[in-house]
């Protein structure tokens, strides 16, 4: 299988990331009143199942990553158990409603482009956001002012399933047909199917592969998808795959070498974020539907080395690639990092969630744009971070050694961008 490559070289003269309190302008929290009891476990569901197996523990995982979505820069839906809560960023408002199955997974039904192009970033007068239940899916309709209304329950032949992505087809009529790709967990494979959902549940396409899927994105003519151990099962990198429609092949493609940061859907593409060996920093690019396929490499200094440090973080990159966020579960708090944009130094703040939200952080998303917004989903509530992108954190400026001054005349940038190759071994 072919492998893409994405040469980038380090950012000259970057030193470290800093705390810098102006960095961080607010942290506004917003209670989600979710129903006492509304807590069932996603992994076990319904059924009281005590054990679950590593591959149904890591699909409730993402499951949850992902219970929060942002509808726009100050509506936001979340879920929990039986229940679905929209909550306006502007105001605090919340809207309710709640299911008879409980709720597994998510995904925006964004309307797809009306050409090969991206997906339409359109004012709209209503989303449509697709949920996938112990028993099916349902369709619910989200109005500009956060109304919930469920506008029908589909059953489904395959139990259990997990939403990766879904799109929505535009007719004169109004919304047609939503695509989906989503998978459910078997015994020791993951199937994964692509689906179309109107009265009913039409599956259009399905295979097995190692693992869930990391991230998945709906174009016009293809879903463009990324996953560990598939189509090869025995391939424990992340690779991306293109399903073309209505022709259903696929095609593959190794990513650059380097193990997955993050991976999220924006504008009819995926994101990602790869550890690099460049001075520790994260690789960032984006997957397109044919070739060249990886478009826009940039190097984001030192982001890996501030993510392993850390552990067993979450990570999310802003879209506009502005700021970055690691999400630490363990220790009750999200650290947020300014891009260096070719400074010495970048901003960085942390918020404490335990102080703020009196739980963990379980999401972070980021909104891309003058805004320079950051929501965290924890269990109880959502906190709003808004960011100072004026905000600069001052650098000495170092003079390099001179040539003459280097041991056997050496040329002291040649052997910076040397040791920089070398990785951190």
């Amino acid at each position: 299988m072919e492998r893409l490559e994405a040469p980038v070289e380090a950012m000259p003269g970057f030193e470290t990331y800093k705390n810098h309190p102006a960095f961080l302008q607010a942290a506004d929290v917003f209670p989600l009143p979710f129903v006492p009891g509304e807590t069932t476990d996603n992994a076990s569901g319904e059924s009281g199942r005590s054990a679950v197996s590593g591959l149904e523990a890591e699909a409730a995982a993402r499951a949850e990553a992902g219970s929060c979505i942002l509808l726009s820069d100050t509506l936001a839906l979340a879920f929990q158990g039986r229940q679905v809560i929209t909550c306006c960023l502007n105001t605090g408002a919340t809207a309710s409603c709640h299911l008879s199955d409980v709720i597994l997974s998510m995904a925006r039904a964004a309307p797809l482009g009306s050409t090969e192009g991206d997906q339409m970033e359109v004012s709209l007068e209503r989303e449509l956001v697709l949920l996938s239940t112990e028993s099916g899916m349902s369709l619910l309709e989200v109005s500009l002012d956060g109304q919930l209304q469920v506008l029908r329950h589909c059953a489904c032949e395959v139990p259990r399933l997990y939403l990766s992505a879904a799109a929505r087809e535009e007719t004169s009529a109004g919304a047609g047909a939503v695509r989906v790709l989503a998978y459910s967990v078997k015994e020791k494979e993951v199937e994964m199917l692509a689906l179309q959902v109107m009265e009913d549940v039409q599956i259009l396409w399905r295979s097995s592969g190692a693992h869930p899927p990391q991230g998945a994105v709906w174009a016009p003519s293809c879903c463009i998808m990324l996953a560990c151990g598939f189509p090869d099962d025995g391939l424990e990198e992340p690779t991306l795959s293109v399903l073309r429609v209505p022709s259903l092949e696929l095609e593959s493609r190794k990513l650059p070498r380097g193990d997955l940061l993050a991976c999220a859907p924006h504008g009819g593409v995926l994101h990602v974020a790869l550890s690099s060996g460049t001075a520790g920093g994260a690789l960032l690019f984006h997957l397109h539907r044919r070739s060249p396929w990886l478009g826009e490499p940039s190097l984001l200094p030192a982001a890996g080395a501030c993510r392993d440090v850390r552990g067993n973080v979450l990570m999310a990159v802003a879209p506009d690639r502005s700021c970055f966020a690691l999400v630490e579960r363990d220790m009750l708090g999200v650290s947020l990092f300014g891009s260096p944009q070719g400074r010495q130094r970048a901003p960085m703040a942390t918020v404490s969630t335990k102080d703020l939200a009196k739980s963990e952080p379980v999401q972070a998303l980021l909104s891309a744009g003058p805004a320079g917004q950051v929501l965290l989903r924890t269990r109880t509530c959502l906190v709003r971070c808004r960011l100072n992108s004026d905000a600069q954190v001052e650098g000495v400026k170092r003079e390099l050694i001179s040539r003459e001054d280097m041991p056997l005349g050496m040329d002291p940038k040649a052997l910076l961008k040397m040791l920089d190759t070398m990785g951190e071994d």
